[in-house]
C-alpha cells in the first residue's frame, strides 16, 4: 500500500507545467515567501501594444493565480507598488521590461528603498503570442466505430502563448525565479460534408475557387481570448512556486 502512494504521489508531481529554462535562487524559499512579502509587479507584452488598464487587469489575475495555489502567501497587486513608487517611477520599470526583457539595477534598488517590507516583486512579459488555423476532411463513425459513408470538416483556431516570468530578490537584489511558461487553449467547429459531383470538383479546381469555398462553407472558428489562456499562464507559474518542505 506504501508503495502504491508513493506512486501516487510521484505521478501527480509529475503533473506540474513545464518551464523551459528555469533559474532559481537557493534562497527563493517556502519559508523566505512567507516570512516576506511579494507584491505583483505588473504584466508587460512584447508582442503587441497594451494598454495600462489591460496591463493591471492581467496583473490582478497573476496574482490571484498565486494566491489560490498558495494561499499561505501574503501577496500584493500592482497597485501597492504604483503607490509606493509613484505612477511615473512604475511606469519606466514596466517599460524597461518590455523592451529590455529585464529590470534595471537601479529601479531594483528603487523598488528595495521605496516598498520596506516587500521581499519578492513578480513579473510577467508576454514573448509570444500567436494564432493559427487547421482545417480537416474525417469519415463519421457509428457507435461501434464503423465508417457510416459520411464525412465531416473539422476547422479548429488555436492561440498559443509563451509566457516569461522574473521574480525579483529586493532583499538580495537578484533575481530569485526566472522561466518560460507556454500554454495554449483552442477552438473547434463540425460541419457536415455536402457530396458534389465530379463535374462541379473538377470546375472548382480549374477556376481556384474550391479554397475560397471552403473558408465560406468551412470557417474557422473565433480565436481563444488571450485572458483565459493567460490564466493557464498564471496558474503554472504558481503551481511552480516552493511548497511547504
Amino acid at each position: 500500500m506504501k508503495l502504491i502512494a508513493l506512486l501516487s504521489m510521484f505521478l501527480l508531481a509529475s503533473c506540474g507545467t513545464k518551464v523551459e529554462g528555469l533559474s532559481k535562487a537557493e534562497s527563493f524559499t517556502h519559508a523566505n515567501i512567507l516570512s516576506g512579502r511579494m507584491v505583483v509587479g505588473g504584466v508587460v507584452d512584447a508582442v503587441e501594444t497594451m494598454s495600462a488598464k489591460t496591463g493591471l487587469s492581467y496583473a490582478n489575475s497573476l496574482g490571484a493565480q498565486i494566491i489560490e495555489e498558495r494561499p499561505a502567501f501574503k501577496v500584493s497587486n500592482a497597485s501597492y507598488l504604483v503607490k509606493k513608487l509613484g505612477r511615473k517611477s512604475y511606469e519606466n520599470i514596466l517599460n524597461e521590461l518590455e523592451m529590455d526583457g529585464a529590470v534595471s539595477e537601479a529601479s531594483i534598488a528603487l523598488m528595495a528603498s521605496k516598498a520596506s517590507g516587500v521581499r519578492y516583486v513578480t513579473f510577467a512579459r508576454i514573448e509570444a503570442n500567436e494564432v493559427s488555423n487547421d482545417r480537416n476532411e474525417t469519415s463519421d463513425t457509428d457507435s461501434q466505430g464503423n465508417e457510416t459513408g459520411k464525412k465531416s470538416v473539422v476547422t479548429t483556431t488555436t492561440r498559443s502563448i509563451t509566457v516569461n516570468f522574473r521574480v525579483l530578490d529586493l532583499k538580495d537584489k537578484t533575481t530569485a525565479w526566472s522561466g518560460l511558461i507556454s500554454k495554449s487553449e483552442q477552438e473547434e467547429s463540425k460541419f457536415a460534408v455536402k457530396s458534389e459531383s465530379g463535374l462541379i470538383s473538377l470546375v472548382k479546381a480549374i477556376k481556384g475557387t474550391g479554397e475560397t469555398e471552403d473558408d465560406k462553407k468551412y470557417p474557422f472558428p473565433k480565436a481563444p481570448g488571450l485572458k483565459g489562456v493567460l490564466k493557464q499562464a498564471f496558474n503554472g507559474f504558481a503551481d511552480n512556486l516552493p511548497e511547504q518542505e
